[in-house]
Formats: structure tokens, sequence, C-alpha cells
């Protein structure tokens, strides 16, 4: 018990120096080793975050869970967030709270973001998508996501769509490129 607690308190007290899930404002600049992650995030029962860590650090152990680099929320519309150039991959997937399941690199989503650009990483469905998410999805989308813990699907063309109808000013500052995620099943 005690040592859940000192965990969740670390985290919380870890959360504000992390990257956090904003969008990118109108006003704001890139430091000049940061590019900008676009993804749209669909999530399934238990998730409702994910975290998103350097090539090459454990996700997995006691301390994993705290040494993420930024954080994705599961909230509907396109992410634009502002990352370090580098590569990073999924390798938490939240439940709430201080509980989650790690997902080992080698298992997980992995992509890389370039200083300057917009770095388009794929449309990113995870958990187990129930009667509420599939009533929001085509056909053909439910049956490439159903029954798998990840699925990325290369949807640039509604990616450049909805950033030209939310982030117009985005498109006219960076350069768009297609970065998706790639995953290797278990």
């Amino acid at each position: 018990m005690v040592r859940s607690g000192l965990l969740a308190l670390l985290l919380l007290l870890a959360l504000p120096a992390h990257a956090g899930a904003d969008n990118m404002k109108e006003g704001k600049t890139l430091k000049p080793d940061e590019g900008i992650l676009v993804a749209t995030v669909v999530c399934g029962h238990p998730v409702r975050f994910m975290q998103l860590y350097d090539s090459g650090t454990k996700s997995s152990g006691f301390w994993g869970p705290a040494k993420f680099s930024a954080m994705m929320t599961c909230q509907p519309g396109i992410k634009t967030m502002p990352m370090k150039a580098g590569r990073y991959y999924i390798g938490y997937l939240g439940t709430g709270g201080t509980s989650g399941t790690a997902i080992p690199e080698e298992n997980a989503p992995r992509f890389a973001i370039e200083a300057g650009k917009l770095n388009y990483v794929g449309d990113i469905y995870v958990g187990e998508l129930f009667v509420k998410e599939a009533f929001d999805m085509d056909p053909e989308t439910l049956a490439k996501v159903t029954g798998r813990p990840f699925t990325v699907l290369d949807r640039e063309d509604k990616a450049r769509t909805e950033l030209a109808d939310n982030y117009d000013w985005l498109l006219g500052r960076h350069p768009f490129m297609s970065a998706i995620a790639t995953v290797t099943s278990p």
C-alpha cells in the first residue's frame, strides 16, 4: 500500500515536468530542437491515456510509469503536440489513477519526430473497442481495429483536412510529413 501511494505521489509531482497533452497554440513557437506530433487517438475500454517514451527508456518496472516524455489523452480530435525531436514509442496505456499496462518497446507503436515539421504518426486505436466507439467508425475501420491491442491507420488526407480546418496557421509555418508509427505484433 505504501509503495503504490508513493508511486502515485511521484507521478503527480512528475506530471508538470513532462510534455503535456496540449495542442499547439497559435502564438507558440517551437524551440529549434522541437517538432509537432500530429495524431488522432481512439481509446477503447479500459484505456484513458497513453504515455510516450524515448526509445531505449523502459516503461516497465517500479519507475517505468514515471519516465515518460509526453502523454496523449483519449479526447476526440486531432493532436498537435510539440515534442523534442527524437525516436519514441507508446509504452504505457493508462486506465486511470496509477493503474495501467506497460508495453515493451519492441511490441509498441514506434515513430520519429523531426524538428520543425508536422510529424503525422497516424490514427491510433488502442484498447477493446465496444459499441460506443464502433458507432463512430465506418465498417472498414472497425474490421481493421477489432481484436487488436494496437492499430495504427494512415489517414493522411483526413489529418490534413482537420489541420486545415482547425490549425491552418500550423500548415503555413511547418512542412507536413508522414511518419506513420510502426507496430510489430506481439
